[in-house]
């Protein structure tokens, strides 16, 4: 909040706003990425640090989907935690104007996704050092891909499909346009460099517009909330389809088919 807060919390005017605009959407990027790599982290070696209890107590009572519910909810609630003093600190070192209640929630789904990348790359490890080890791999492709380095629209078309896989891209826009409906917005006609644009034009920009183009490529608030709902659902899946995958393996191998409950 250091780098960017005090940029993002001056007031636009037509003289600062690329400069204030791009401050604000550097912010919101980085309290998204920040609530992502929060839900990845905390679980990235929840499960194959817990292997040989797993496996124990599969052989007894334990569920797939219970263990899941289990994780999701402890971790879940650690990054609600985390996500609330993220937001806390961005808010009062940025200046935020968007309801807080409603940027938190949005923001407590992000991390929710980032703890079921989290819990797949913990289920399909083998150990712990090599779950931290793919982490940055998984990352990576969400800060290039998110929108915010290269906006999306002038991405060449296969690159731009690769990113709507992204849900930091998802995230980015619905705190992005969120935070920018409470913003100004100023007519084209006034901003430096616009000049083409006819006097009296009623053409408007938010702070959003630069990366999400109103009238082209953006989806709002709600298609995003939808689009990590759906993220979460299948990421969720893959956990389950994994630790199936590898009960069975195991169970084939080491032990007698009438000893491992079924899911």
């Amino acid at each position: 909040m250091g780098v960017f807060g005090a940029r993002a919390a001056e007031e636009a005017t037509p003289e600062n706003w690329a400069v204030t605009a791009n401050a604000v959407a550097t912010t919101i990027f980085l309290t998204a990425l920040a609530a992502l790599w929060f839900g990845c982290s905390n679980a990235a070696r929840e499960i194959v640090g817990e292997w040989p209890i797993y496996r124990r107590e599969r052989m007894v009572a334990l569920t797939i989907p219970c263990f899941m519910a289990a994780k999701l909810s402890v971790l879940g609630g650690l990054c609600l935690l985390q996500c609330l003093i993220l937001l806390g600190i961005v808010a009062i070192g940025a200046g935020l104007q968007r309801s807080l209640p409603a940027m938190f929630a949005l923001l407590a789904l992000v991390s929710l996704v980032g703890v079921s990348i989290g819990l797949l790359v913990s289920a399909v490890a083998k150990t712990s050092e090599v779950a931290i080890a793919i982490l940055p791999l998984v990352l990576l492709p969400m800060v290039i891909l998110a929108g915010v380095l290269h906006p999306l629209h002038e991405m060449n078309r296969g690159v731009s499909m690769l990113a709507q896989m992204m849900p930091s891209r998802w995230a980015f826009e619905g705190m992005l346009v969120m935070e920018s409906r409470r913003r100004p917005v100023l007519s084209l006609a006034d901003l430096p460099g616009h000049g083409d644009v006819p006097a009296g034009s009623d053409r408007q920009e938010d702070m959003a517009e630069h990366f999400f183009p109103a009238e082209t490529n953006r989806m709002g608030v709600v298609a995003s909330c939808l689009a990590l709902m759906l993220t979460f659902a299948l990421v969720v899946g893959g956990v389950y389809a994994c630790l199936r995958f590898r009960d069975v393996r195991w169970r084939d191998r080491k032990l007698p088919a009438d000893r491992l409950q079924r899911a």
